[in-house]
C-alpha cells in the first residue's frame, strides 16, 4: 500500500478541512508525476504530538510508494517528488500560519519486496 506519514503538525493542523487539504496536496503531487502510473491510492496517517507547540520543530513527511523495479531507485524522481510536496505543503498550509521548516522523505519499494497481497 502507497502510504504517507506527517510529523509535528500544530493542533490547529488537525481539523478536517486543513487534513483533507493536506492530503489533497500530496495526492496531487504524486498523480502529476507522469512516470508513476497508474497514480498511486495513498493512505495517510498524521502522528499529532501535543508538545509541538511552535514551528521551530519542522513538520516530516514520509511518503512509501509501491512501484516497478524501474523506479526503485531512481533518486532524482524521488528528489523531484519531494521538492514538489515540499513547495505545496507549504504553500497550502500558509493559508492558514506561518510554517517552519518542512522535511520530506520519498522511498519506492518494489511491490514483492517485502508486502503481501492477496
Amino acid at each position: 500500500m502507497n502510504h504517507v506519514v506527517i510529523y509535528n503538525l500544530l493542533e490547529e493542523d488537525m481539523t478536517d478541512e486543513r487534513v483533507e487539504k493536506i492530503e489533497k496536496v500530496i495526492t496531487d503531487v504524486v498523480a502529476q508525476s507522469e512516470e508513476i502510473r497508474p497514480s498511486p491510492e495513498l493512505s495517510f496517517t498524521f502522528l499529532h504530538d501535543p508538545t509541538v507547540k511552535s514551528d521551530d520543530i519542522p513538520v516530516v513527511i514520509i511518503v512509501e510508494l509501491i512501484c516497478d523495479d524501474s523506479f526503485e531507485s531512481a533518486n532524482w524522481l524521488k528528489n523531484r517528488i519531494a521538492m514538489h510536496i515540499g513547495q505545496d505543503f507549504r504553500k497550502a498550509v500558509r493559508a492558514w500560519r506561518e510554517v517552519g521548516k518542512v522535511k520530506v522523505g520519498v522511498n519506492f519499494r518494489h511491490h514483492n519486496n517485502g508486502y503481501y497481497a492477496s
